[in-house]
């Protein structure tokens, strides 16, 4: 985490990139080309997590629970296909799985893994426009969420849902300014503003932020509020999905390699566990044996009754799991909007859907 000083110090340097980043954008976007289909993006203005993976998911089921046939489209960072510049790969047609995450990316393997269910493919690439193609001609699609898009300047979209996550609203946990992609300002181009993790933080949090959004922009776009929830928790050598609860008083040691590790720790905390430690690695970190074996002796170090991941690091765990001596729980989040309906119709409305 930076110092005070450290913030001070390249608070210029953050700021000189958040502004430069904006012109490119702003610039881009005038000649970004249109799908036959409308295309929601989620994204954000901040580095790290703001749970637009697990809001993609809520908006492609929504869809589908429209009638539509949505699909969604990501860069697959840090997979294969991203790192080579490869062409752009369908990772899910909606019926099968077609690439592993070390091709695609931890994201879209979760997102293809969780949307199997309900028939949703997932494509992935660089050139988001042609990924957003693919998807037309191999699955049929009628719309399109597009995952991380707020940035990208190739692909038009109908709908910008901009996520500010309220345990670090503006690039810092303590809610002031940080390193960002581009400036709050930004956020003018919005079509809504969703907080997301508004059960982790109280009222006046949430306050603050909104008057932050009221001074720095000239037109707040409609805000909504997301709270995230524990889906299930999966005893990770059995398979299988428990209740929450199950981790209720339990001395565990979490380990994670997200965005924001402070919105694992909160998860833990609104589930009841005693948590002894956390061990938090880089964003999308390839975990190697030797991590897990770290993780392990920590565990074992600070008395913990079991070990606890999030879903998205647990796609990257292959070959390493018989690291761990004590029992591996898999927490799975999801995202709930208050006032479910409102933003259902809203979305539906700007996406041009009957």
């Amino acid at each position: 985490m930076l110092t005070e000083i450290g913030i001070t110090l390249l608070g210029p340097l953050y700021g000189a990139y958040a502004g430069v980043n904006h012109r490119r954008v702003q610039a881009g976007m005038a000649d970004a080309k249109a799908l036959s289909i409308p295309v929601c993006s989620i994204g954000n203005i901040s580095f790290g997590g703001t749970a637009k993976t697990p809001m993609a998911q809520y908006v492609a089921i929504m869809l589908g629970r429209r009638g539509r046939r949505p699909g969604i489209v990501l860069r697959g960072w840090k997979g294969r296909i991203d790192r080579e510049g490869g062409p752009p790969a369908v990772v899910s047609d909606g019926k099968h799985i077609l690439l592993e995450w070390l091709e695609c990316g931890d994201e879209a393997a979760l997102l293809a893994e969780s949307l199997l269910p309900y028939g949703v493919p997932v494509a992935v690439g660089r050139d988001r426009l042609e990924a957003c193609r693919l998807l037309l001609n191999v699955a049929n699609v009628d719309a399109i969420v597009l995952d991380d898009g707020f940035q990208h300047t190739k692909l038009a979209r109908d709908l910008d849902l901009v996520l500010i996550d309220c345990l670090s609203p503006f690039g810092r946990y303590d809610g002031r300014p940080g390193p960002l992609r581009e400036p709050v300002s930004a956020l003018s181009r919005a079509g809504a503003i969703i907080l997301t993790r508004a059960d982790a933080v109280d009222e006046h949090r949430v306050a603050s932020i909104t008057e932050v959004l009221g001074r720095r922009l000239r037109e707040v776009p409609p805000i909504f509020m997301a709270r995230t929830r524990v889906h299930d928790v999966t005893d990770d050598r059995t398979g299988v999905e428990q209740f929450p609860f199950i981790l209720e008083g339990r001395r565990v040691l979490g380990f994670s390699g997200i965005g924001n590790p402070l919105g694992f720790r909160s998860t833990l905390d609104d589930i009841g566990c005693g948590i002894a430690g956390l061990v938090v690695f880089p964003d999308h970190h390839p975990f190697r044996r030797r991590d897990l074996e770290n993780v392990n002796r920590r565990a074992h170090a600070v008395g913990a009754e079991a070990i606890v991941t999030t879903s998205k690091d647990a796609v990257r765990l292959d070959g390493c799991r018989d690291m761990l001596t004590l029992p591996l729980h898999i927490v799975e989040i999801r995202v709930t909007i208050d006032d479910e309906s409102r933003f259902e119709r809203f979305v539906i409305d700007r996406l041009g859907i009957t």
